[in-house]
């Protein structure tokens, strides 16, 4: 049985990508109020958006991949989230992601990716 789990923190030239943390839960709740939020499951109420939040961190713990949150590395406020996710009706696994719609058209997703 696995007792420790190690999430790495990456950075790129203006990002940090990190486990997430409690500190993320407004930045969750304000994306998934946003009506762009469906292409990722939203829009949707606040216990929802919780609901994302805890996934994001659990993943790791059950698939050692996971969604990392994509945080502004000066900051360090939650942009979005980008990573590996493994749903369980499909072969591989899949790299999603979501940025907030003040992080847009900067080409973060990409950077994070």
């Amino acid at each position: 049985m696995k007792t420790t789990i190690i999430i790495p923190t990456l950075e790129t030239e203006r990002l940090t990508l990190r486990a997430a943390n409690v500190d993320d839960y407004d930045r969750f709740v304000s994306y998934f109020a946003h009506e762009s939020s469906w292409f990722t499951g939203g829009p949707c109420e606040a216990i929802e958006a919780y609901r994302r939040l805890m996934w994001v961190a659990g993943s790791w713990v059950l698939k050692d991949v996971g969604i990392f949150v994509v945080a502004d590395r000066k900051t360090n406020v939650c942009l979005g989230t980008c990573g590996a996710y493994t749903p369980p009706d499909w072969p591989e696994n899949e790299i999603g992601w979501w940025l907030h719609p003040d992080a847009r058209g900067r080409g973060l997703a990409t950077e994070a990716a």
